[in-house]
C-alpha cells in the first residue's frame, strides 16, 4: 500500500484482491485451518463465508478473530460480514460476536482489520435497522 506521498507503507498488509468465490467444503476449510498456513486459512475463511452456511461462518470466524496474523483477523471479520443474519438471530443469547467486533474496531493493531470491523458493524446495524423498520 502507498501513503499520500507515494511511498510504500510496510506496516499495512495488503488485503486480498477480489476474486470469484470458490466452492469449498467444511472438511476442506478445516484442513486449511489445521495446516497452519496463513494464506490457506485466510482463503478458507473467505470462501467458506461465501458458500457455507452462516452458522459455520460465525463459528469459524470466532476461532480466528484473535489470530496474530492481521490478514487472518481481517478474513475472520470479512466472514462475519457475510453472516450478519446469523449474528442477529443470536443476539438475545449471545452478544460476544458484536463485542469482539467492537474491540477489533477500536483496538486492533492493524488499520485494515479496524476498518473491516467498522464496516461489518455498520452493515450489521443497518441490518438491524431494516428489521426494526419492517416490524412496524
Amino acid at each position: 500500500m502507498s501513503d499520500d506521498n507515494g511511498s510504500v507503507n510496510e506496516s499495512q498488509p495488503e488485503r486480498p484482491e477480489f476474486r470469484p468465490a470458490e466452492v469449498v467444503s467444511k472438511e476442506a476449510c478445516e484442513a486449511a485451518f489445521l495446516s497452519g498456513d496463513p494464506e490457506k486459512i485466510e482463503e478458507a475463511l473467505i470462501d467458506g463465508a461465501r458458500c457455507l452456511e452462516n452458522a459455520w461462518a460465525v463459528e469459524a470466524a470466532m476461532r480466528f478473530m484473535a489470530h496474530e496474523d492481521p490478514n487472518i483477523r481481517w478474513a475472520a471479520v470479512f466472514a462475519l460480514d457475510f453472516a450478519r443474519d446469523e449474528i442477529a438471530s443470536r443476539l438475545e443469547e449471545d452478544f460476544e460476536v458484536v463485542f469482539k467486533l467492537g474491540r477489533l474496531a477500536l483496538d486492533d493493531s492493524d488499520s485494515g482489520v479496524r476498518s473491516m470491523a467498522v464496516t461489518t458493524l455498520i452493515d450489521f446495524v443497518g441490518l438491524l435497522s431494516r428489521r426494526a423498520a419492517n416490524r412496524k
